[in-house]
């Protein structure tokens, strides 16, 4: 079956008026998009493929009358049209996906027929040239929007009725650009315009909690993005606690909107990206972490190879001391024997007793008591030139750990911090974790933690070569 023709009216419209603005010639030429049904509306919607280095806000801007109207809308309907795509910061070049750009008006298409349309366009001549002007001229706008999830709108106007009457006040976004937000904000880049304050109230009385900043095109993006974020640079750091884990994060700017927070940190290179596991991690606790690269200034593209892999091991304490300080010793590789026989003098006779023994990293014994030792006893045998570890039963895991670690002299690290980036500079996250980060003399990593931790800091840890060992 033939592709069915179907002329919508709101594309020629916006497109013929502003060729006829230009002064520039045209041509009809057709392009072919595809319908598709959603919460009982047709739906036009145009099909398209990922390319490397797109990015959704980008493709967002082929939107068409949903998106500008009720872009939270727009939203909803390109979830549900496109189910393979679970995260909006994440797509990957070669995947396709349908962008919703209509509603049909009703009995505009038949269920019987083919879900393909296509659509008659004006083909401007000489207009690419115009586009790339402007785009070059807003260049660094663009990519201070980008930066914060949102939309760049240069051309339009704007009129506002003055509050003393007369004339609407106009709002030229091809002079002054808006940087719009997915919750409705707007932020007005005043490109020199002399502003009266009745101007700047009825402004923000129509757009509720909308600035208005004095920028130049000119400017560099850091120092645009400096005066955009002006109210929110006094905080740059962020901290939590999280089941045994403190996250500490320091960027450059913080930006808030709704109940998001959004961490922005310029940086050199990919490699100083922070690490995926920690990323996804701190999204999901609504802290988005957003690293631009200085040399592309664009976001870090280093998320189409994550792949999850996580790893730990128990560890039991259940009030069997003897079996726990077995398994520990074990996992640190270190040769532990029970009931060996000692013997030492004592009141002018020599004693012998059953004792555990732990031979430690540098070849000494170390006896493991478990309060059979005490009083005069216990001083012979340490006068004899015995070391003695004694352990209670009312002992528990983490004392257990503390003392052993101090007694074998092992290299240890109690509550270890950890950098989510390989970077020099201030502006990272850490990530502290209660428990024993161990070093043993193979050069192995062990990692000891009382609580269970979520899975992708785990996986942070895998990536970092850690053996875990989650103490229950």
């Amino acid at each position: 079956m033939k592709p069915k023709v179907l002329s919508i009216g709101f594309f020629l419209f916006i497109f013929i008026n502003t060729f006829y603005a230009y002064g520039v010639s045209s041509s009809i030429v057709y392009r072919n998009y595809v319908i598709k049904h959603d919460k009982g509306f047709d739906i036009l919607c145009d099909s398209y493929t990922v390319a490397p280095n797109d990015y959704i806000i980008k493709i967002f801007r082929q939107k068409g009358e949903i998106s500008y109207k009720d872009f939270s809308e727009f939203l909803q309907i390109f979830k549900r049209l496109n189910p393979s795509v679970t995260d909006l910061n994440f797509i990957k070049p070669g995947e396709s996906i349908l962008i919703p750009l209509k509603k049909l008006d009703p009995n505009t298409w038949d269920e019987n027929d083919t879900d393909l349309v296509t659509i008659p366009f004006v083909k401007v001549k000489n207009l690419k040239e115009s586009q790339q002007n402007i785009e070059k001229r807003f260049f660094t706008f663009e990519q201070a929007a980008d930066i914060l999830d949102a939309e760049l709108i240069n051309s339009g106007v704007y009129y506002f009725p003055k509050e003393e009457g007369g004339e609407d006040f106009e709002l030229d976004t091809s002079k002054n650009p808006l940087i719009f937000f997915k919750s409705g904000k707007r932020i007005v880049l005043n490109q020199g315009q002399s502003f009266q304050d009745s101007e700047l109230n009825v402004i923000e009385s129509f757009w509720k909690g909308s600035k208005v900043f004095s920028v130049s095109s000119s400017m560099p993006l850091k120092q645009i993005l400096e005066i955009i974020l002006e109210g929110e640079k006094s905080n740059k750091e962020l901290s939590f606690l999280d089941n045994g884990i403190e996250v500490k994060i320091s960027c450059n700017y913080i930006f808030k909107e709704d109940n998001n927070t959004t961490c922005i940190t310029l940086i050199n290179d990919n490699i100083e990206c922070v690490s995926v596991p920690i990323y996804k991690y701190l999204n999901a606790r609504g802290a988005k972490i957003k690293d631009i690269v200085l040399n592309t200034l664009k976001p870090c593209s280093i998320y189409d190879d994550y792949s999850r892999t996580t790893e730990t091991t128990s560890l039991v304490f259940e009030g069997d001391i003897k079996k726990f300080i077995r398994d520990f010793f074990k996992i640190l590789e270190l040769p532990y024997v029970e009931d060996v026989p000692i013997s030492f003098p004592y009141s002018g006779e020599q004693i012998q007793a059953l004792s555990n023994i732990v031979s430690l990293p540098s070849g000494e014994p170390l006896l493991i008591d478990f309060g059979y030792f005490y009083g005069d006893v216990l001083k012979a045998i340490e006068t004899a030139g015995f070391k003695v570890l004694q352990f209670t039963n009312s002992d528990n895991a983490d004392k257990i750990i503390n003392n052993i670690l101090n007694y074998t002299s092992m290299s240890f690290i109690r509550n270890p911090v950890f950098s989510a980036a390989k970077r020099d500079s201030p502006a990272t996250v850490k990530v502290s974790i209660l428990g024993y980060m161990v070093k043993t003399d193979n050069k192995q990593q062990i990692m000891f933690i009382f609580s269970q931790i979520d899975e992708k800091i785990i996986e942070f840890l895998n990536k970092l070569e850690i053996k875990i060992f989650i103490v229950k």
